[in-house]
C-alpha cells in the first residue's frame, strides 16, 4: 500500500493555503489594503506563486502610484506566510492598473451605475485557473490529487472591504454597517463558473448638503411663522 508523501501529511496536519485580505476606502479617495498569506512550500510551487514571495514582484503587479509600506517573506519553514500593507492615493485611478496583475489578485472594478451608485466587483478567475492547473498536472496520480483536494477543502480566501458608502446590496456572507465579509472555500475557486464578489453603495449626502437643507427648513419655517403672524394681525384690526 503507497503511503501519501512526507509533506502532503505535513500539510493536511497544517492547513495549505489561507488568504486573508482587508481593503479600507476612506473618504478621501485613498485605500489601504494588508494581506496575509499562508501557504503550505509545495503547493506554493504547485500554483507558481513564488512571484507573491519577491517585493520587487508584487510592487510590478500594482499600480504605479501604489506604495508598499511593509512586506514579510517567510519561504524557510514548511508553510510560507506573507504578510503586506499597501498605501494607494487614489484608488479610482489605480483600478485599470490592479485588473492587469489580475491572475492572483483578480480583476477588480470600482464604478457608477446609470443611477449614481457606486458598484464594486472582483472576480477571483485567475487564482481559480492556477488551482485547476495544478490539479490537472496531477490527473495520473488520483490518490495525490485526492490528497491536494483534502487538502484545499480546509482553505479559505478571506476577504474584507469596508467604505464610507452605504451598502445597498452585496452577496458577501456577513455585513456588519459598512464592512463586507467574504470567506470563499478555496475549492469554490477552481469551479468553472468561478467566484465573483459583488457589492452596491450609495454615497450618503455630504455634510454641506445637509446643512443646506437645515438652513433651507428654518427658513422655510420662519416665513411661514411670519405668513400665519401677518394673516392674524389682519383679522385682529
Amino acid at each position: 500500500m503507497k503511503r501519501i508523501p512526507l509533506f502532503l501529511s505535513l500539510v493536511l496536519l497544517a492547513g495549505c493555503l489561507n488568504y486573508d485580505e482587508s481593503l479600507v476606502v476612506n473618504v478621501d479617495g485613498s485605500a489601504n489594503i494588508s494581506i496575509q498569506l499562508k501557504v503550505a512550500r509545495q503547493i506554493r510551487e504547485q500554483l507558481k506563486l513564488d512571484y507573491l514571495f519577491d517585493q520587487a514582484k508584487v510592487q510590478a503587479l500594482l499600480p504605479p502610484q501604489a506604495r508598499i509600506d511593509k512586506f514579510t517573506a517567510d519561504t524557510e519553514k514548511v508553510i510560507n506566510t506573507l504578510f503586506l500593507e499597501v498605501k494607494v492615493p487614489d484608488l479610482k485611478s489605480a483600478m485599470s492598473s490592479f485588473n492587469s496583475g489580475g491572475d492572483f489578485f483578480g480583476e477588480i472594478k470600482f464604478s457608477q451605475n446609470p443611477k449614481g451608485d457606486y458598484v464594486y466587483s472582483r472576480s477571483l478567475q485567475g487564482i481559480g485557473k492556477k488551482i485547476s492547473e495544478a490539479l490537472a498536472q496531477q490527473a495520473g496520480d488520483p490518490r495525490k490529487q485526492n490528497a491536494i483536494l483534502s487538502i484545499l477543502s480546509r482553505s479559505y480566501f478571506s476577504y474584507r472591504l469596508q467604505t464610507p458608502l452605504k451598502v445597498l446590496e452585496s452577496n458577501a456572507n456577513k455585513v456588519e454597517g459598512k464592512i463586507l465579509f467574504w470567506k470563499i472555500p478555496v475549492t469554490k475557486l477552481a469551479e468553472p463558473a468561478g467566484v465573483v464578489m459583488t457589492a452596491t453603495f450609495r454615497q450618503p449626502p455630504s455634510l454641506i448638503f445637509l446643512a443646506a437643507i437645515g438652513a433651507l427648513g428654518v427658513i422655510i419655517l420662519g416665513l411661514t411663522a411670519y405668513l400665519l403672524y401677518r394673516g392674524w394681525k389682519r383679522k385682529r384690526s
